[in-house]
């Protein structure tokens, strides 16, 4: 199984847009009991991330959160595959900004 959830703007809405992703993650991973507890840990470290993002950044500063897994579980009977996992979770500062310090420049 392989998944991936990702987003970008700011820390409010990009948590709101994950659960969605999140809850389609899970939900194909019924049948992997594994991988399903390895998503809602990646779900509650990101929002646990984003909720102190929310408190902590200006209204200027955008996030991106890329997360993505797979299970191989192997191609025959005694082989074990492998479990791949990532996560970023970034500030862009100058997301937002681009473009406005132009206009400043000039005042």
């Amino acid at each position: 199984m392989t998944w991936t959830i990702s987003a970008m703007g700011m820390p409010g809405p990009v948590r709101a847009s994950l659960a969605s992703q999140f809850a389609s993650a899970k939900h194909n991973a019924e049948e992997l009991p594994a991988e399903r507890v390895t998503i809602e840990a990646i779900e509650k470290a990101v929002n646990s991330e984003l909720d102190l993002l929310i408190g902590q950044l200006d209204r200027k500063t955008a996030v991106r959160v890329v997360s993505a897994g797979s299970v191989d579980a192997g191609s025959a009977p005694g082989i074990g595959g492998g479990t791949r996992l990532s996560l970023n979770i970034e500030c862009l500062p100058e997301f937002l900004n681009h473009g406005r310090a132009e206009e400043s420049d000039e005042s």
